[in-house]
């Protein structure tokens, strides 16, 4: 949240960020973005505006949701 975000994307992760990876997907499944979180947000801003997959894989569990960069 929020969502659609100009810059911060809040994940609302509250365990310990050090094991949890996230990579970002543009709509053609081209990866624009990945590492390790350093905490409970990430910077989208340098993203161009348009629609993305965030995939959080943390503790064997992968989940993905879909936000919008304005």
């Amino acid at each position: 949240y929020p969502n659609p975000t100009r810059d911060i994307l809040n994940l609302g992760i509250s365990q310990a960020f050090d094991e949890v990876i996230y990579t970002v997907f543009d709509v053609n499944g081209k990866r624009v973005m990945n590492g390790r979180l350093s905490g409970p947000s990430l910077d989208v801003s340098e993203l161009v505006t348009g629609n993305y997959f965030l995939r959080i894989l943390q503790d064997g569990v992968i989940k993905t949701e879909r936000f919008v960069k304005q």
